[in-house]
């Protein structure tokens, strides 16, 4: 089969491997689309991941996000028929390469109704297991307001997510113009450019339009803002005693003014959601998808065949002024 496999960093290469075997406990399927994490196949791409020895380290087929159709079934999977077209979090590997192997005992693996495209099915990973896990995992309520700091695709699907989860507003905060007119156009009922306003500014026109943010939603991979303030930014439009959910986990330290947060009462929440709660959360956001409710397909900017899926992460990582979510056709 074909697949893009990374030989060592900085160095993928698009070749004929051995097809994997359908173990005893898994699925075989044939992807038909994969996605593009721009955090972490960029980061195992260039050789910076947490997680390359727990991958096998290198050479290794890339990529996470995938959809396909199953087309063996091991003796004691149950539940699933060759034929189902399926969908899956988390296969760390595998998924930039025509066939790919999953543990339905291990993995949150759901079937996609037939209103759900492959391409919506290779960014549900991201749109189930990763959005929904977020405002999940937070302390965020009906009505509540939030603000989401970093609206690439996490932090886009993070605000959708907290409007279905009944929201009052959620309001848009990054650096790039091209996001944050996404986040307008998906929902969001205000965006702000830190890169033109100020901390104080953009604190008092929150209070003044919206009523101040009960939750913050952490977002931004990396802090790309010019002296890293992007947590004080959270701490400072936050409410006295509100919450900071952190989601994102950039290998880099994140400053922060740890004294303001302790005079407002910030509190800070990681995560907490089980892989069988996230069964029932992707599970959630496909019908959501199925319905019409959840238009993830809207983040979609770029197709590329498998044979350019270099071009594809640089894309993804070096142009966030115009790319989302990233989609390879494998087959």
């Amino acid at each position: 089969m074909r697949a893009a496999v990374i030989e060592e960093p900085y160095e993928l290469v698009v070749k004929e491997v051995e097809r994997p075997k359908c173990g005893d406990d898994e699925i075989l399927i044939r992807v038909y689309r994969a996605a593009v994490c721009n955090l972490s196949d960029w980061e195992v791409y260039t050789g910076t991941s947490s997680i390359i020895e727990y991958i096998g380290g290198y050479p290794h087929i890339l990529g996470h996000e995938q959809s396909g159709q199953v087309v063996e079934v091991g003796k004691n999977v149950t539940g699933f028929a060759e034929g189902d077209r399926v969908t899956a979090y988390w296969r760390a590997t595998g998924a930039f390469g025509e066939y790919n192997t999953l543990n339905p005992g291990k993995l949150a693996v759901i079937k996609l109704d037939d209103r759900v495209s492959y391409d919506e099915g290779a960014i549900m990973e991201m749109a189930g297991g990763g959005a929904m896990r977020n405002v999940y995992g937070s302390t965020m309520r009906p009505t509540d307001t939030v603000a989401i700091i970093g609206v690439g695709p996490a932090g886009l699907l993070a605000g959708m997510v907290t409007k279905l989860f009944g929201a009052k507003h959620w309001i848009a905060l990054d650096l790039i113009d091209f996001r944050l007119q996404k986040a307008l156009e998906l929902g969001a009922s205000a965006a702000f450019n830190v890169m033109e306003m100020d901390h104080e500014e953009i604190t008092q026109t929150i209070d003044g339009q919206l009523g101040g943010v009960d939750v913050v939603f952490e977002a931004m991979g990396v802090d790309r803002t010019p002296d890293q303030s992007g947590l004080d930014l959270a701490i400072r439009i936050v409410k006295l005693g509100g919450d900071v959910r952190l989601f994102t986990f950039a290998p880099m330290r994140h400053p922060l003014s740890i004294g303001d947060a302790l005079m407002k009462g910030v509190n800070f929440v990681g995560r907490k959601v089980s892989i069988e709660r996230t069964r029932d959360l992707l599970d959630l956001a496909h019908r959501w998808v199925a319905e019409g409710r959840y238009p993830i397909e809207k983040l979609i900017t770029h197709h590329f065949p498998l044979e350019d899926a270099e071009q594809a992460l640089k894309i993804a990582h070096e142009h966030p002024e115009e790319a989302l979510k990233v989609i390879i056709d494998v087959c």
